[in-house]
C-alpha cells in the first residue's frame, strides 16, 4: 500500500541533534500511529546518542524545549 504522510510540519533549530530528535519522534508517532511501526526500539535511534556523545548536541528529550512561533 502507498503510504502518503503530508505533516506540514517546518522543524528549525540552533541545534541539529535535538532536531533530529524531534524529527525521528514525529516519525515514529506517525508510523505506530498506522501500524507500520510496533515499537519505538532504541537501536533505532542510537544515532541520536552517538552525537549527543561526541558533542554535536542534545538528544535527550527532556532538555529540548519546543517553541511554536506565532505566524501572521
Amino acid at each position: 500500500p502507498k503510504f502518503i504522510y503530508a505533516a506540514d510540519v517546518l522543524l528549525f533549530g540552533s541545534d541539529p541533534v535535538a532536531v533530529d530528535a524531534v524529527a525521528h519522534d514525529t516519525v515514529v508517532k506517525e508510523r505506530m500511529a498506522r501500524g507500520v511501526q510496533q515499537v519505538d526500539a532504541k537501536g533505532r535511534s542510537a544515532f541520536l546518542d552517538l552525537a549527543a556523545g561526541l558533542g554535536l548536541g542534545v538528544a535527550d528529550r527532556g532538555k529540548i524545549e519546543i517553541v511554536e512561533p506565532a505566524l501572521g
